[in-house]
């Protein structure tokens, strides 16, 4: 599957994709339009990677290492 998104992403093996040109540009929306911080936005994103880092790395478990 090919072809763009909505928003006018490229989607390629299924996935949008974005270059680094489009992801400065969809920062400094998410900075000026919505007022959410950089850091802020890295915060985000790490609390949802978390919890799928978790399952595949540590086999759920919150404890292990």
């Amino acid at each position: 599957m090919s072809g763009i998104d909505e928003f006018g992403f490229p989607i390629a093996g299924g996935f949008p994709t974005i270059d680094a040109a489009g992801m400065t540009e969809v920062d400094l929306v998410i900075v000026h339009s919505y007022g959410i911080t950089l850091p802020q936005k890295m915060e985000n994103a790490a609390r949802a990677l978390a919890p799928v880092a978790r399952r595949r790395f540590l086999l759920g478990d919150k404890k292990a290492q």
